[in-house]
């Protein structure tokens, strides 16, 4: 390992251990109110009276989001950026959920097959907070988004090309199953 790439992954990983310590649990879900509950307290309180969404709903929602809004970004080798165009695909999202108020959503960041398992999980994680971190700033309550790591673990392609690879790095916005 050179030594500019043994101190982005010391960089990536103190980064995860940072986020992990500012109140993030082990599966990226935040938790302030440290009272072991966190999320679904203030999401009970806060979808009060909106419809509720079945388990039934949930595929028929993910599915629009994919091919009417956009589920994913995808980013540049060793990079966790949003580039013009994720950011539009981003805006469409918060739109789209302040739609439906009353989906929990779980943010899933990939890398490729390229690097070891935990600086693909670290970068993973590090992508789908960049994402989590954007749809906050644009209004998505946090108390609704969890973040998870798959590194090169879920790969969406599994040809050795570059083609393949820039479709693995990737951010996911998936529906939680209610």
């Amino acid at each position: 390992m050179s030594r500019s790439a043994g101190r982005l992954t010391a960089s990536l990983l103190l980064a995860t251990l940072l986020l992990n310590a500012c109140g993030t649990s082990g599966d990226g879900a935040s938790n302030p109110g440290g009272d072991g509950q966190g999320a679904a307290n203030g999401t009970q309180q806060q979808t009060a009276g909106l419809p509720t969404v079945s388990a039934s709903d949930v595929p028929g929602l993910q599915r629009e989001l994919s091919q009417d809004v956009g589920d994913r970004v995808l980013f540049v080798t060793d990079r966790w950026d949003l580039s013009p165009d994720d950011q539009s695909i981003l805006r469409r999202q918060a739109a789209w959920l302040s739609q439906h108020p009353q989906l929990q959503v779980t943010i899933a960041g990939h890398g490729d097959e390229r690097g070891t398992r935990e600086y693909n999980l670290a970068l993973g994680e590090r992508r789908a907070t960049t994402v989590e971190q954007f749809l906050q700033a644009l209004g998505v309550d946090p108390h609704r988004l969890s973040v998870i790591s798959y590194g090169k673990e879920q790969p969406d392609c599994v040809d050795a090309d570059e083609a393949c690879w820039s479709r693995n790095r990737r951010a996911v916005t998936l529906l939680a199953q209610q």
